[in-house]
């Protein structure tokens, strides 16, 4: 019994080893820092991917500014050949006779100051060439352009006539000191033209007076006017190249309200030519010239009567053509190109591009 509980408490009384204890780090425990190389590594990959990011971000920007710039360009391209082709087209259009019977002399332009190229409505269209930047535009006018017109460009004169469905009245018979119409907003500053099929008077009322629905022009007539002669109001278009405020270039327009509006910007340059039937006066266009090179009865071509002058056609049709040009430096450097047949470089890296166009005189072709 005693040697059982002695062996007993032997055994309870042996040393214990305690287990090892194994510990597994974290992986935060495991990751201390980063080295030299792999933080090299990592600044280099994130520059790579910034840099790829930016150059893909310049690229649009690049193409965008350059779709823009061409259909803002484009668009200015079909704006100044419907400006002019319209006026061009309706040039020396006063009635039924169109410009066929018109004179610049006293016979039947009997607007004060018709010498002045304002008024001569005998001109169905004129022009300077390569101007010398005078306000005059090197033609004889009544009033300065402002702005000035660009040294070297062009400038086009044309005379148009508004059809507004007017013609004299049958009661009470015209006179020769007034004619009867509807209302339809004449004012005595106008300049009217009244006109049958073989003769017009080019006029600018004493007064007009109404009653009504009718209108009664009073003027000094040189003959009684034919009943149901077409009563049009006429204006001119002066179109150059000017510069506005901010030292653009643009394409401007006068009318005879005396005010130059600037309908374009970005048009940098207007080259004209003119087409002659000079060779049988067929009605055929025989070769194109610049302004400088017509003749004043090119221009006019009118016989003692007032009718074509068979020796000496008229100009037909207007050829034109104009650089234009975006609003902002958009190249990385400066456009070559080629206007009125010389090659050109650009001033700047905006964009450039010719525009060219022919519109024929509906009045004075055969």
């Amino acid at each position: 019994m005693n040697v059982s509980r002695h062996m007993n408490s032997s055994r309870n009384s042996a040393v214990r080893i305690p287990s090892p204890v194994v510990r597994i780090p974290s992986p935060r425990a495991a990751q201390q820092g980063l080295s030299l190389v792999e933080l090299m590594v990592a600044i280099a990959l994130g520059l790579f991917l910034s840099w790829g990011a930016i150059q893909a971000f310049l690229s649009g920007k690049q193409t965008y500014s350059t779709q823009q710039a061409l259909s803002r360009i484009q668009e200015n391209a079909r704006l100044v050949q419907e400006f002019l082709g319209f006026d061009i087209r309706s040039a020396g259009t006063y009635g039924c006779v169109s410009s066929e019977y018109v004179s610049s002399g006293p016979a039947s332009n009997l607007v004060p100051d018709s010498d002045k190229e304002e008024f001569n409505f005998g001109n169905s269209v004129f022009a300077t060439n390569k101007v010398s930047g005078d306000p005059s535009g090197d033609m004889d006018l009544l009033t300065p352009l402002d702005p000035a017109p660009v040294a070297g460009t062009d400038i086009l004169v044309v005379h148009t006539g508004t059809n507004l469905g007017l013609e004299v009245a049958a009661l009470p018979l015209p006179t020769t000191t007034q004619v009867r119409t509807n209302n339809l907003g004449l004012v005595a500053t106008d300049i009217l033209s009244i006109s049958d099929c073989t003769k017009n008077i080019i006029f600018i009322p004493t007064s007009i007076s109404v009653a009504g629905t009718v209108a009664t022009i009073n003027y000094a007539f040189p003959y009684a006017p034919v009943v149901g002669s077409s009563i049009m109001r006429l204006n001119t278009s002066i179109y150059y190249i000017g510069e506005n405020a901010a030292g653009r270039p643009g394409l401007y327009r006068r009318t005879l309200e005396g005010t130059s509006e600037e309908l374009l910007q970005g048009v940098e340059d207007m080259q004209l030519e003119f087409a002659l039937d000079d060779v049988g006066n067929d009605g055929q266009v025989d070769e194109y010239k610049t302004a400088d090179l017509v003749t004043a009865a090119q221009w006019e071509a009118w016989a003692a009567g007032g009718k074509f002058d068979a020796t000496a056609q008229n100009v037909t049709a207007v050829r034109y053509s104009l650089l234009l040009s975006s609003d902002q430096e958009i190249l990385e450097a400066p456009q070559d190109y080629t206007y009125n047949g010389n090659a050109e470089t650009a001033p700047d890296r905006r964009m450039y591009q010719v525009v060219n166009g022919t519109t024929g005189i509906r009045s004075r072709m055969n």
